[in-house]
Formats: structure tokens, C-alpha cells, sequence
């Protein structure tokens, strides 16, 4: 075959047939094939169309291309729970404490230790006065959800109401914790 041929069969091999890398889109797949072939031909039709085409990806898989839509589908659905995860937590990172190396000599300064405890503790007097301008029900909410991790879904249950009901005060309560939070912290 000359080099159009070549580059005429390659483009038919890629109208009719999608090929996966098993091991990188699986981690952790232990099989002796190392490729997918997604395609409508069966193994004979393939070898015969695109015998040298494929040769290259041996040991492989024949699959139809239906079989990766209910995967496309986990992964969707997988990526939107993720991202409503990430924007739906909330927590006081205020209060873990963290070093960083060569930071060792100050442990022992008692000066220092007295400083970062009377931070610690003013950051904590800041929070509790925030958290108390909040309406009992958001402050309730974003505590259960925020600090103890109980899901919206669990907290609507058992308050009786709906999922948007609460995920609404939570909203709310974030914002307005963020808003007066960083307005205390200026005046101080």
C-alpha cells in the first residue's frame, strides 16, 4: 500500500471504529489486552478491513460503541456530584493549625505558643459572634452541615421539609457568615 492508501484506510479505520487504552482509562486493569476496539464490525470484518491498522493494537477487545455510553454516563453524573460536593461544603478551616518545617524552634518560644493560642482563641470569640448574629434555624443548619457533615438530604428529613428548602438557608447563612466574618476581621 502506498502512503495515500494509507492515510485513506486510517481515516476509514477512525469513521468507523474509536479505540481506548485500556490501562489508562481504567488504572488498575489487569487484563492481557491492552486496547478496546469500539466498533459495529466483528473481530473477521475488522482483521480484514484494517488488518495492519490493527496489528498495532494487539491483544485487543472488540466492543460496540453503545457498551461506553452507560461508562460516559457513570462519569457525567460522577463529575456533577463531585463538583455539587465541592460547592456545597463548608468548613472552619480556621482552626487547624500548621507548621511548616523549620518552624520547629518557635514551639519552644513560650512567647510564641501564647501568641497562637490568644490567635486561636480570638479567631474562635470572632466565629462565635458571627455565628450567633445568624437566625437559629441557618445557624443550626450550617453547624449540622458544615461541622458535623450531615448531609442537606438528612437534615431536610428530619426537619420536615424540602432539599431546597434547606440547601437555601445553607446558601444563605455561608454567604452571610463570609460577609460579617470578613467585616469583623477588618475591624480588628
Amino acid at each position: 500500500m502506498n502512503n495515500k492508501e494509507n492515510e485513506k484506510q486510517l481515516k476509514k479505520f477512525k469513521e468507523q471504529c474509536s479505540v481506548i487504552n485500556l490501562s489508562v482509562e481504567y488504572p488498575g486493569f489487569i487484563g492481557k489486552e491492552k486496547y478496546c476496539i469500539l466498533t459495529r464490525l466483528n473481530y473477521e470484518e475488522l482483521e480484514e478491513q484494517f488488518g495492519q491498522i490493527v496489528d498495532g493494537f494487539k491483544p485487543y477487545l472488540i466492543a460496540s460503541p453503545e457498551i461506553i455510553e452507560p461508562i460516559k454516563e457513570f462519569k457525567r453524573n460522577d463529575n456533577k456530584f463531585s463538583k455539587r460536593s465541592d460547592r456545597n461544603t463548608f468548613s472552619f478551616e480556621v482552626f487547624e493549625n500548621t507548621l511548616e518545617a523549620g518552624n520547629e524552634l518557635l514551639i519552644s518560644d513560650p512567647l510564641t505558643i501564647m501568641a497562637e493560642n490568644s490567635e486561636k482563641e480570638s479567631i474562635k470569640n470572632l466565629i462565635h459572634e458571627v455565628l450567633k448574629k445568624l437566625s437559629a434555624k441557618q445557624r443550626e443548619r450550617l453547624l449540622l452541615f458544615g461541622t458535623k457533615g450531615i448531609p442537606i438530604k438528612q437534615i431536610a428529613k428530619q426537619e420536615g421539609v424540602s432539599e431546597s428548602t434547606v440547601y437555601k438557608s445553607i446558601d444563605l447563612a455561608k454567604e452571610k457568615f463570609k460577609e460579617l466574618f470578613e467585616k469583623k476581621l477588618k475591624n480588628e
